[in-house]
């Protein structure tokens, strides 16, 4: 299955637009077809970054999608942002 992207949420930060991605593929956990979802930030211009595979329920990544937005994460940070997310757990 192709990542599918779901835009959310979109920001305004120093003239720059961003918007906000929920991410969803399907992937083989011992052999068998799982939904997992991540995240996605692009800005007008068309730089991207996404992360994916980060989640198995959609609540939690719609969640860390609201938190990237209430933080103007933009494509550059949001890796960093996603790893101090995946230690915090």
């Amino acid at each position: 299955m192709k990542t599918k992207y779901t835009k959310l949420m979109m920001a305004r930060v120093s003239g720059m637009t961003l918007s906000y991605f929920l991410t969803e593929a399907q992937v083989e956990i011992d052999g068998k077809p799982r939904l997992r979802y991540g995240a996605a930030v692009e800005t007008q211009g068309g730089d991207r970054a996404e992360v994916t595979d980060m989640y198995s329920e959609k609540a939690p990544a719609e969640e860390f999608i609201s938190k990237l937005r209430r933080c103007l994460v933009t494509p550059i940070t949001l890796k960093d942002v996603a790893y101090d997310e995946i230690c915090s757990v």
